[in-house]
């Protein structure tokens, strides 16, 4: 009998055994699991989701820092709480981060909205309780305070008082005058001779009342305010207690002054 050729295989036979682990790329046999550092390429699944609640948190913390600047900017304000909330909603399931940053959006809007309200509280107050050389009115009783912003301080007529203003007029020089001086308003101030008597109703009691004028500052002058407030102070440098508008009339009636 014959020898079988090297390289030939008998007949009948089968194929030797595959190796037991295939070569990377290779063939892998169907049903091998893989091992745990085995290569998989990766999915949509292992992505990072995107989360809706970042820019709106971020949206807000922005509009907070902002609305504490603009306080009376109210509409800013309430942008801010509003994307907070929101915000903090869609990032319930991301984390504590998402939610520090909407809060404080929310917060700060919050805290702008009271400020702002503390804000027109306080300028309205100060309106109704104060004036300035530009603002003083037909009526006023006040005190003058000085200092750096020098104003008056609205007072009720029926309590001490300094000056009680009874006329407005304007200075008779034109516009782009120099500066006149302290000394150089003599001629303006006879305009506030009718409007006393005018405003007490009579001749003025020389004797407890003086008609003074009340100047603007050389400054004011200079940014074109030509006004001048006609007021009455108390003769012997007390203060006055009550208001002097009909007072000659009602001093010529027996009535109290």
């Amino acid at each position: 009998m014959g020898s079988v050729p090297t390289g030939c295989e008998p007949a009948g036979g089968s194929a030797p055994p595959a190796s037991a682990s295939a070569e990377p790329g290779g063939w892998e046999p169907a049903g091998q699991e893989r091992g745990p550092g085995d290569w998989e390429p990766a999915g949509d699944e292992d992505a990072p989701a995107i989360d809706p609640g970042r820019g709106l948190a971020l949206t807000s913390l922005l509009l907070g820092v902002a609305a504490l600047l603009l306080s009376f900017v109210f509409v800013v304000g309430v942008a801010a709480i509003a994307t907070g909330l929101v915000a903090r909603a869609r990032s319930r399931a991301r984390g504590a981060g998402r939610r520090v940053l909407a809060t404080t959006g929310a917060v700060l809007g919050a805290v702008s909205l009271v400020l702002g309200a503390a804000i027109i509280a306080l300028v309205v107050h100060v309106d109704q309780t104060n004036r300035t050389f530009t603002t003083l009115r037909v009526g006023d009783c006040v005190d003058p305070v000085g200092g750096l912003l020098a104003h008056y301080t609205l007072i009720n007529c029926d309590k001490a008082h300094r000056y009680e203003a009874y006329g407005i007029v304007t200075a008779l020089a034109p516009s782009g005058s120099p500066w006149p001086g302290a000394d150089g308003f003599g001629l303006d101030a006879t305009q506030c001779t009718p409007l006393v008597l005018q405003y007490v109703d009579g001749p003025l009691d020389r004797s407890r009342l003086d008609a003074i004028v009340l100047l603007p500052t050389e400054a004011e002058w200079d940014r074109g305010i030509r006004r001048i407030v006609c007021v009455v102070e108390s003769a012997d440098a007390t203060k006055l207690v009550g208001s002097v508008r009909n007072s000659a009339a009602r001093a010529s009636s027996g009535g109290t002054t």
